[in-house]
């Protein structure tokens, strides 16, 4: 059982791990994407149409930076789900007083 539940818990800790470089790499391409696009954009603009584009920039980063942090809320709320199912195992195993 004890096993059983270190394995379990190493798992939770790896999807924990992997959810967090998976979010930290949307993240980084996002913001490459965000900056190629921005280059792209700028260089095809001219003088008179450049205030405009950096607003509609700055409005299309707000959206990246809300949708970010969306997922990083979501990312936090799957964390504490686990944590939660972690402690419960751990409860129900000092209820039964098995060692972990």
């Amino acid at each position: 059982m004890d096993r059983l539940f270190q394995k379990s818990e190493r798992e939770y800790c790896k999807q924990i791990e992997k959810l967090k470089q998976d979010l930290d790499n949307r993240d980084k391409a996002i913001q490459i994407q965000l900056q190629t696009q921005k280059a792209e954009v700028i260089t095809r603009c001219s003088a008179e149409k450049q205030s405009e584009m950096d607003i509609i920039v700055q409005n299309l980063e707000g959206k990246y930076t809300h949708l970010l942090e969306m997922q990083r809320t979501q990312m936090a709320h799957i964390k504490d789900e686990d944590e939660k199912v972690i402690n419960e195992l751990r409860s129900i195993l000092e209820e039964h007083n098995i060692p972990y």
